[in-house]
């Protein structure tokens, strides 16, 4: 089945979106040697998280490799996304006790099929053995942040977020596709702080600098 499947529809690079060959799985070698991978992705003002880190740099091929994850349909990107966040957090060597994402709205998650933070979330799950639950959810209705300007964008989430379980003095992990402002992530930090949390971190496939 398997086989049939490889024939029907041919495996493509998640970057340029060229034929794999049998070797490759994922990514071409052409864009393992040009990728931009991040190093120290852009804070937010003042967060309220202890520290960020991601992938990938927000621009060129990852920049719509993840647009095509977010917004086109492309769910099975999330395996090889996830696993190059799953590498990045084992060697920052810090520990968490639960992994969450950043709330979508049911009616955005209805339309697409998916949600796509919380897919990443769950893969990075399997990979790191690091529980995920949905904790956090939307308690209005917020402006989509393209567009906006930092100040916007923490107006625009600003108490939007509310939180369900536990999570008293443990380590929560925030993953998401892209972190630009952090404004978003921030929110969610300081949602689960105000609920217990004792140290947030945010672990992104993007982010900008």
């Amino acid at each position: 089945m398997n086989r049939i499947l490889a024939l029907l529809f041919p495996p493509k690079c998640v970057f340029c979106q060229k034929l794999l060959k049998e070797n490759e799985e994922h990514i071409c070698d052409g864009c393992k040697k040009s990728l931009k991978y991040c190093g120290a992705p852009y804070a937010a003002k003042k967060p309220y998280y202890e520290k960020a880190y991601a992938a990938f740099h927000y621009s060129g091929a990852a920049r719509s490799a993840i647009l095509r994850y977010k917004f086109y349909g492309f769910k099975s990107y999330a395996d090889y996304f996830a696993g190059e966040m799953a590498d990045i957090w084992e060697n920052a060597g810090i520990k968490a006790d639960l992994i969450v994402s950043p709330p979508s709205s049911r009616i955005k998650v209805f339309k697409k099929g998916y949600d796509h933070a919380f897919l990443l979330a769950k893969r990075v799950s399997e990979k790191t053995g690091v529980p995920a639950g949905k904790a956090l959810f939307k308690t209005r209705r917020t402006k989509p942040m393209y567009g906006l300007a930092p100040a916007e964008r923490r107006a625009n989430v600003s108490d939007s977020i509310g939180f369900k379980g536990d999570v008293s003095n443990k380590t929560v992990l925030i993953v998401d596709d892209i972190l630009t402002t952090g404004a978003t992530a921030s929110e969610c930090a300081r949602t689960l702080k105000n609920n217990g949390a004792k140290e947030v971190y945010v672990l992104a496939a993007t982010a900008k600098k």
